[in-house]
């Protein structure tokens, strides 16, 4: 083992309340604060030896050898670590050029409050659906993960419910408060998403979280489930709205793509976009979340493809109960002089639909975008 401590390197990470943390030969740890990445200056650079300790100290604290099993054969694992009075990590471990790196996530103690992630008001209501489909969309690092935890807990407060989660692996844990909160963790306790989607009727469900879609098989199941007549919460890694449904739907082959849309538009009964903005004034990032909620325009629009222009037709359809697009909160947070213009434009599905925010024109000239 090399001179480094894998506890001082994670507690570090803690201190200066970093959202991830890297971990390779060659390199000292990087924190990535705020959507930056920057090193940890005072620490010398990691070894090989010292990366693949990190990981089977890591390893050898879990239940069972199935994840160094997963590791050894396919060169990639994801899993939950805790470390004693420092709390609970995710963990992604790869090799690259042969060698072990890590990325170490720290979970946050206990679950945020909607309120408190940045949430428009409305996504709090979505809490109260009893059926159907709710999405989570965004890329990687942008808080579906947590908002989905957040909407569970909420759900956990408000009703008596029975929630079953299906993760993988398991990162927030939840205490039963009026629901009662069972969760399933891929290997641990079920075989795969599918399987357990497959299964999860006779556990008397009301309300089922999916940690992800990876497949035709699992989307397939969460629409049964749905169907049946609970309330289905899961993320797809995705950009935009129309994104998202598109990458579910190209999961099938293309004689079925359509039954598919069809049930994708019956079930959908809220669509949540976000993503995470540098603040101007440097202080930490800003969530910009766009919200479309169920009815006979999300119903349409989804059943012909969801493009932006429709996008935004639905979220005017549903501004009186809350719905907004992406563009309107952009606009929103450059007139309030929150977030850069540059950084709207280049997030925006359709730039023109900010024109009427200050100095969106001028900027738009220097990037070379028509937004007229």
């Amino acid at each position: 083992m090399g001179e480094h401590a894998l506890r001082a390197i994670l507690a570090r990470a803690i201190e200066r309340d970093a959202a991830g943390l890297h971990l390779k030969p060659g390199s000292p740890p990087l924190l990535r604060v705020h959507g930056r990445l920057s090193r940890l200056a005072e620490i010398t650079a990691l070894t090989v030896e010292e990366t693949e300790d990190f990981l089977a100290q890591m390893l050898a604290r879990l239940p069972s050898t199935r994840k160094e099993d997963e590791f050894d054969r396919t060169g990639e694992v994801d899993f939950a670590h805790v470390e004693e009075g420092l709390g609970r990590f995710r963990v992604t471990a790869y090799r690259q050029r042969g060698n072990v790196s890590l990325v170490v996530r720290p979970v946050p103690d206990g679950v945020p409050a909607l309120e408190a992630l940045g949430l428009p008001e409305v996504v709090a209501s979505i809490a109260d659906e009893t059926d159907g489909l709710v999405l989570v969309t965004g890329p990687g690092g942008s808080g579906a993960t947590t908002t989905l935890a957040a909407l569970v807990d909420t759900i956990n407060r408000r009703h008596e419910r029975n929630i079953i989660t299906i993760e993988d692996p398991i990162e927030v844990v939840h205490r039963d408060v009026r629901s009662a909160v069972n969760q399933r963790e891929i290997g641990l306790d079920t075989i795969s998403y599918a399987d357990a989607l497959a299964r999860v009727g006779r556990h008397d469900p009301d309300v089922v979280l999916v940690g992800d879609l990876p497949d035709a098989a699992t989307v397939e199941a969460a629409l049964a489930v749905a169907e049946a007549g609970a309330l289905v919460l899961s993320v797809v890694r995705s950009t935009y709205p129309g994104e998202a449904l598109a990458r579910l739907v190209g999961m099938f082959p293309a004689e079925r793509q359509e039954a598919v849309r069809i049930a994708l538009a019956a079930n959908l009964r809220a669509l949540i976009v976000q993503h995470l903005l540098p603040r101007v004034d440097r202080g930490g990032r800003v969530a910009a979340v766009g919200v479309l909620l169920g009815g006979p325009e999300l119903r349409e629009a989804v059943a012909s493809g969801l493009d932006p222009e429709s996008v935004h037709s639905v979220a005017l359809a549903g501004a009186a109960r809350g719905a907004q697009s992406l563009e309107d909160v952009l606009s929103e947070l450059i007139s309030s002089g929150t977030i850069e213009v540059a950084s709207a434009l280049r997030l925006a599905r359709d730039p023109r639909t900010l024109h009427q925010a200050p100095d969106v024109a001028r900027v738009a000239a220097l990037l070379d975008w028509d937004v007229s």
